[in-house]
């Protein structure tokens, strides 16, 4: 395997990440939006293999705060009637979104993220929508 530089992590496998997660994030629940699991676990396989493991765990977290603070901006937009429907819509479909992220960063999270960190990458994405949008949203939606 040719070793892959901090550079070429930042320059060419992050940006195919980042492009693959955003349209994750961002798709409706059950629309199927074609991007190449094969090569996006490829590229999660080789920066873990080339140590790139921390680095990518923190621009994952980092991408999927921004996403979820703009969402939660969003429902703090919305008229008090349509409130609850757009928090569970939003809820569904960042759940919908973890249900192929997860498995696309598995080897991250069974390579270092268990391991190192001795935490689990579901959880961890869970913890982030009940911080950075339940716990926000809460006395709203009672």
């Amino acid at each position: 395997m040719n070793v892959i530089t901090i550079e070429d992590y930042k320059s060419t496998y992050w940006p195919k990440l980042d492009s693959a997660i955003d349209q994750l994030l961002t798709q409706s629940p059950g629309d199927y939006i074609p991007i190449s699991y094969e090569q996006i676990y490829s590229c999660v396989y080789k920066c873990v293999c080339q140590q790139h493991s921390e680095q990518m765990y923190s621009d994952l977290i980092k991408k999927i705060t921004n996403h979820l603070e703009r969402v939660s901006k969003e429902l703090q937009a919305s008229p008090p009637d349509l409130y609850i429907e757009r928090f569970n819509v939003a809820l569904g479909q960042y759940m919908g979104a973890l249900q192929s992220i997860v498995p696309l960063f598995i080897y991250m999270n069974k390579f270092y993220i268990e391991t190192k960190l001795n935490r689990d990458l579901k959880d961890d994405l869970i913890k982030l929508f009940t911080e950075h949008v339940a716990e926000k949203h809460i006395y709203n939606l009672m």
